[in-house]
């Protein structure tokens, strides 16, 4: 690039160009980063994605800020999918488990779906 008799290296042009297109980019929300705005969102069918199955069981676990990387490695947690794996095959439908954040407040209160039991 040359601008009157100035010459300018091409590495700098780069980075200005670098420069300006942020700055006229628009500010995206966190909504459109990972919310319901996402670019994909609505994009494909939901119907018949998940294979159905007759119950569904939350354990309600503390908070996520205080959970390992696999928060059923240890304690409460490992303890009930250890449980819930060995006893499987004795459930009537098939069950499907899934650990959760209990707001802080809850040490291991299980919620099972569709028979709307909660266990303290």
């Amino acid at each position: 690039m040359k601008i009157s008799n100035m010459v300018i290296p091409h590495h700098f042009v780069v980075q200005l160009y670098r420069v300006v297109e942020n700055i006229n980019a628009a500010a995206v929300s966190e909504d459109e980063l990972c919310g319901f705005k996402r670019q994909e969102m609505y994009s494909g069918t939901l119907a018949s994605s998940v294979a159905p199955y007759g119950r569904h069981v939350f354990l309600c676990y503390k908070s996520h800020e205080t959970w390992l990387p696999r928060v059923e490695s240890e304690g409460l947690p490992h303890r009930f999918a250890k449980s819930f794996k060995d006893r499987r095959a004795d459930f009537a439908v098939e069950t499907k488990l899934t650990v959760c954040g209990g707001g802080g407040e809850s040490d291991g209160d299980v919620l099972v779906f569709p028979d709307m039991i909660r266990y303290k």
